[in-house]
């Protein structure tokens, strides 16, 4: 099994506080979250996208990836995950702004 990595490009509202948005961050991660999935924060040191936020997500396998977001969408369990933690998901709306109808990102898997 390949495993996926989710690129999910992270744009801070204006006036948003960088390091109150990474101690929300670090408090998801210790939340726990979907089984198989790994969620790292990054922070762009040069380049285009230089002091800019990108979410990277190690996924184990596509089965573990389509077990809570399939094409079609999040699939029940991970709607009932994502209501328990319904103030954490607010709190994060808060600081991102989400481009047009969604955020920017790309699923890729490891090609072997």
């Amino acid at each position: 099994m390949a495993k996926v990595y989710g690129i999910h490009e992270i744009e801070l509202r204006p006036g948003a506080d960088p390091a109150s948005f990474e101690q929300l961050f670090a408090e998801g991660s210790r939340m726990g979250g979907y089984a198989g999935w790994k969620p790292m924060l990054l922070k762009g040191e040069r380049g285009a996208r230089k002091g800019k936020y990108l979410m990277m997500i190690e996924i184990e396998s596509l089965a573990a990836r389509d077990r809570y977001m399939p094409d079609s969408g999040p699939t029940a369990e991970a709607q009932a995950m994502e209501a328990q933690s319904a103030d954490f998901w607010a709190r994060w709306h808060q600081f991102i702004v989400i481009p047009g109808d969604g955020e920017i990102f790309t699923d890729y898997e490891v090609v072997e």
